[in-house]
């Protein structure tokens, strides 16, 4: 039962559940997917999101979200990292963005350069690390709602990249 008198309280990343340890409903806000070769960065921002009411998967590389992109469903929202182990995430934001999914870019890096790009190709927001979780929250709810509205996008009509093969070599 809620305790009038104590008012709400927050979790350890300052968001979240309320002094009757009721959280806000699963999924509630959408889904998110963070892509980070961070496990810091994975750990802290599943937790301040999933007690704001989010369904949150994360990823370590760009192939897994590649991979589970074109699985399908498209999450609402990506949390997309620039530099990953495999790849720039820079150069994946066009396809998150395509699928229906609100991207939100971070970097600890990102230069005018990098910002320019990642607005180019259809992120919502370009957030620097390190950042604060509730502000991360905010940018993340707004960059959803500001995408354009979502079409079924059928899992067979995003296509993961694969190697051109000519004569049985690969080529770059």
């Amino acid at each position: 039962m809620h305790n009038p008198v104590a008012g709400p309280t927050r979790g350890a990343c300052g968001v979240g559940d309320s002094d009757d340890g009721v959280a806000a409903a699963e999924g509630a806000a959408g889904t998110l997917w963070v892509v980070d070769d961070s496990e810091a960065v994975l750990v802290l921002t599943r937790s301040a999101f999933e007690r704001a009411g989010w369904r949150v998967e994360t990823y370590e590389d760009l192939d897994s979200a590649r991979r589970a992109l074109a699985l399908g469903p498209v999450p609402d929202a990506v949390l997309l990292d620039i530099h990953l182990p495999d790849g720039n995430g820079l150069d994946h934001v066009g396809a998150f963005a395509a699928a229906g999914a609100a991207v939100v870019v971070v970097s600890n890096v990102a230069g005018p350069d990098q910002v320019e790009a990642a607005f180019a190709a259809g992120a919502g927001d370009v957030v620097p690390k390190p950042f604060d979780l509730r502000s991360l929250l905010a940018r993340v709810a707004r960059a959803k709602r500001a995408a354009p509205p979502r079409a079924h996008v059928p899992p067979s009509s995003v296509s993961v990249a694969k190697p051109l093969l000519i004569d049985g070599a690969e080529i770059a």
